[in-house]
C-alpha cells in the first residue's frame, strides 16, 4: 500500500493554514521555532481546525521541555493505526480499492474511536460499536454527517452518477473521505458550543463576558457545575462586591465554553472540545502584522476595524483599553508581543465574549469532571435540588442589596487586570529589544 501518496493529500492545505501563524510567531536566533513555541502553534491549530485538544501539546509550563520523542509510541490509538495497517479493513493492497460496505465499516470504526468508544488499549469492541446509538446519544446525527461527507467526496471525485452500492472505491478516495470528515467535524460539533455561548450571553447585560452564578444556573438545564469546580478550572472568578468583604462568583463565558468540562469526548491521546473563538481574531491580527510584535497604534487600528460575533466594527476603542495596550508596549520596549499573557488579557477585554481570560500559570488546573472527582472526591455538579436552593437564596440577597450600576462606556475599567506577564517564547530576542 502506497501511504506516501495518501499522506500528502492535505499537506499543502495544512501548510497554507499554518503559514500566517508561523510567520508571526517569535523565532530563536537561528530563525526557527523552539519546542515550546512549536507546541503552542500545534495546540492552536488542532483545536481551531479540528476541535481537538491533544494531550502533550498543552501550553503549560510543566510540559515545556517535553519533546515529541518523549511521547511513547503506545499513545497512538490502535483504531487509528488500523485505518492504515489492517489489510482486512482496507481491502486488497494490490488494487488499493474498498467496497462501499467496507468503507462505511472503516468510517464507523474511526467515528466510534473519535467519540471515545475505544478501549484503554485503543482497540474497538465490535459488539459495542453495534450498540453505539444506545451508548452515544449523538451517534445517529454524527453518523449522518459522516455519510454526507462520504457522499460529497465521492460525488466530487467521481461524479453524481457514481454507483456507490456496487463500485469499488479507490483507496485514495477513502482517505479523502476520512480527511474531509475530520476537517469538518470540529466546526460541525462546535454548533452546540455556539449555542452555549448564546444562552449565557443573554444574562450578560453589561457586555463583560461574565454572568452571575445564579444566572448561570438559570441559563439552561446543562449548567450545573459547582462553584469550586468552576473556580478551579478557571471558568469563573470570585470578586469583592463591597466594603463589607462580601464576594460574588461570576462565570466567564468564553472560559466556560472552551473548558475541558465541555469536551465532547476523550481518549488517551486527545479530547474533542469547543473551538476557541478568539483564535479567529488573533489569526486575523497575525495575517495583517506578519510579525511577533507590533506597535500599540498598529494593533489598535486593526482591532478597531475587526468585528466579532458580539462586537461591531468599526468602533472607537475606550480610553481604558488604549491605556492598557500602551502599558503592555511600554513593558516591552514600545512593542506589544502578540503571543503573551498580557496581550491575551487585553484581547479578552476587547472581545469579552470570544476571548478567554488568561489565568496566570499555576493558578488554575484544567480538568474534566471525572478528573475533579478523582482528585477531590467531590462531584463537579450540583443536583437540581441544590441548584434550586442556590438560586432562591441568591435572589433573596439581590433583593436586599442594591448593586452599583455602571455606565456602558466604563465597564472595561472595572474588569480584573493582572500584571503578571508570560511569553510563549521566553528567551531574549532582537525584535523585543529594538525600539
Amino acid at each position: 500500500m502506497n501511504l506516501h501518496r495518501t499522506r500528502d493529500i492535505n499537506v499543502d492545505k495544512t501548510s497554507e493554514n499554518l503559514r500566517p501563524m508561523y510567520t508571526a510567531l517569535p523565532k530563536n536566533r537561528k530563525g526557527l521555532l523552539d519546542h515550546a513555541t512549536a507546541r503552542y502553534a500545534l495546540h492552536r491549530y488542532f483545536l481551531f481546525k479540528h476541535a481537538m485538544y491533544l494531550r502533550g501539546l498543552e501550553p503549560a509550563k510543566d510540559a515545556v521541555n517535553r519533546s515529541s520523542k518523549d511521547v511513547p509510541d503506545d499513545e497512538v490509538p490502535t483504531f487509528l493505526q488500523l485505518m492504515f495497517e489492517d489489510d482486512s479493513m482496507m481491502a486488497s493492497t494490490s488494487h488499493e480499492n474498498v467496497t462501499a460496505e467496507q468503507l462505511e465499516q472503516v468510517m464507523d470504526i474511526y467515528l466510534f474511536g473519535l467519540l471515545g468508544g475505544a478501549a484503554p488499549d485503543g482497540s474497538i469492541d465490535m459488539s459495542a460499536l453495534q450498540s453505539a446509538h444506545l451508548t452515544h446519544p449523538i451517534w445517529p446525527n454524527v453518523q449522518r454527517f459522516l455519510r454526507k461527507a462520504q457522499n460529497d467526496v465521492l460525488t466530487k471525485t467521481h461524479g453524481a452518477d457514481y454507483p456507490r452500492d456496487q463500485a469499488l472505491v479507490p483507496f485514495s478516495s477513502a482517505v479523502r473521505v476520512l480527511a474531509s470528515f475530520t476537517e469538518a467535524f470540529g466546526s460541525w460539533q462546535n454548533q452546540d458550543c455556539s449555542g452555549m455561548s448564546q444562552e449565557l450571553s443573554k444574562f450578560d447585560t453589561k457586555g463583560t463576558g461574565r454572568v452571575k452564578l445564579a444566572d448561570f444556573y438559570q441559563a439552561g438545564w446543562r449548567y450545573k457545575e459547582t462553584k469550586d469546580y468552576l473556580l478551579a478550572i478557571g471558568a469563573a472568578e470570585e470578586i469583592s462586591t463591597g466594603g463589607d468583604g462580601s464576594k460574588e462568583v461570576r462565570v466567564l463565558i468564553p472560559n466556560y465554553v472552551t473548558a475541558r468540562a465541555n469536551c465532547l469526548t476523550s481518549t488517551s491521546v486527545y479530547e474533542v472540545c469547543c473551538i476557541d473563538q478568539c483564535e479567529m481574531l488573533l489569526g486575523a491580527l497575525e495575517r495583517e502584522l506578519e510579525a511577533p510584535v507590533a506597535k500599540a497604534s498598529q494593533i489598535a487600528d486593526l482591532v478597531s476595524r475587526l468585528p466579532s460575533p458580539s462586537v461591531e466594527a468599526p468602533r472607537v476603542l475606550p480610553n481604558s483599553l488604549m491605556l492598557r495596550l500602551h502599558q503592555i508596549a511600554k513593558a516591552h520596549r514600545k512593542r506589544v508581543p502578540l503571543h503573551s499573557r498580557l496581550f491575551a488579557q487585553w484581547m479578552h477585554h476587547a472581545y469579552p465574549r470570544e476571548c478567554p481570560f488568561p489565568a496566570v500559570s499555576g493558578t488554575t488546573k484544567p480538568m474534566s469532571a471525572a478528573d475533579w472527582m478523582n482528585a477531590t472526591g467531590n462531584s463537579a455538579s450540583l443536583t437540581q435540588e441544590e441548584v434550586d436552593d442556590f438560586v432562591k437564596s441568591a435572589m433573596t440577597k439581590m433583593d436586599e442589596v442594591q448593586m452599583k450600576d455602571l455606565v456602558d462606556s466604563d465597564w472595561e475599567s472595572t474588569l480584573p487586570w493582572l500584571e503578571d506577564e508570560e511569553l510563549v517564547f521566553s528567551h531574549p530576542q532582537a525584535s523585543l529589544l529594538e525600539e
